[in-house]
């Protein structure tokens, strides 16, 4: 099994190809190319990512060491891509960015 992040915020804003059409296509070349089962999971890609960030509440994660960035800068979210404002975006629902620092 493979599993990857894709989430609904980014598939809206940027990435086409983080949608179930892409990944259903994906597990049916791999079913036919493959001598064993491989299949690709994405169990996010209908969520945002507040609901991300309130699912990781709901299941005790330490949010303050998730890690969302595609340009970090010395190991540290560099703050300003599309995925650390949706990252800041998620997190500013009932303060909770004050809380986790973000």
């Amino acid at each position: 099994m493979i599993n990857i992040q894709y989430n609904l915020s980014e598939r809206t804003l940027i990435f086409s190809e983080n949608s179930i059409d892409f990944i259903k296509k994906v597990n049916s070349l791999l079913s036919t190319s493959c001598s064993f089962p491989i299949k690709v999971m994405a169990p996010l890609i209908d969520k945002d990512k507040e609901d991300i960030i309130n699912l990781g509440i709901k299941m005790n994660i330490d949010l303050e060491k998730t890690f969302s960035c595609y340009s970090p800068k010395y190991s540290k979210q560099c703050g300003i891509c599309l995925s650390c404002s949706l990252r800041k975006q998620g997190f500013s629902v009932d303060d909770i960015a004050k809380k986790f620092n973000i």
